[in-house]
């Protein structure tokens, strides 16, 4: 029983599918007017330099996906990935892939980020092809492209990472009048009124009387009312 039961371990951790690989393959730099250049790689073999993509240009990868035991499964993931060295910005390209492995991939100039292009510029090309599982997936250097550049270079990204202090200068709390200031300007305001009052009352002493009777009577007579 214990021997069945470490075979069945062994038959689960054992690998799903083989590693991936490729054969066939090529790349293509053409235009409307046909094709310019044409270049071939493999797993052993990137490209033998340096291939310049014009601004009307097409690369067309093409290469026939197989397994290492010679298999036709399809791989849930295939694309080429194109990436800057010198920054390590990178964009991905998924391929269109058949069901005999043929597969292809069609990168138009117009379709690289801005953010990659720059005055001479090599661009490094990768293949990658996986799957779900445990088998390992392949990655293969391609080599590098050029793209023609004409224009301003991006600027270089921001980057997570330690930035100036920032100084936060708060307001002071708000200050009050303090209870002795009040004090004297309250008693300052009720004395002012009483001299106010005096001096009228010492220069217009009839107008006074007369206001006050008059208030006294109108008192007087809302009270009967």
């Amino acid at each position: 029983m214990r021997f069945f039961q470490l075979l069945a371990a062994a038959g689960l951790a054992a690998p799903l599918v083989s590693a991936w690989t490729f054969k066939d393959a090529s790349l293509s730099i053409t235009e409307k007017a046909g094709t310019l250049q044409t270049e071939s790689f493999s797993t052993s073999k990137k490209l033998a330099e340096a291939v310049s993509l014009p601004i009307t240009a097409t690369a067309r990868f093409r290469f026939v996906i197989e397994s290492e035991e010679g298999g036709r499964s399809i791989p849930h993931q295939t694309y080429i990935q194109i990436s800057d060295p010198s920054t390590g910005l990178e964009t991905s390209f998924p391929a269109d892939v058949r069901d005999n492995g043929r597969s292809r991939v069609d990168i138009e100039y117009k379709l690289i980020p801005k953010a990659l292009l720059g005055p001479d510029k090599p661009l490094l090309c990768k293949l990658i092809i996986g799957s779900f599982g445990t088998e390992e997936s392949l990655i293969a250097e391609i080599g590098t492209i050029v793209p023609q550049f004409k224009g301003e270079p991006s600027p270089s990204p921001l980057r997570f990472g330690p930035r100036p202090e920032i100084i936060h200068i708060f307001k002071s709390d708000p200050r009050y009048i303090s209870e002795s200031v009040a004090s004297i300007v309250s008693f300052s305001v009720v004395a002012l009124g009483v001299l106010l009052l005096g001096v009228v009352s010492i220069r217009y002493p009839d107008n006074l009387i007369c206001c006050v009777a008059t208030n006294n009577h109108l008192l007087s007579g809302s009270i009967w009312a």
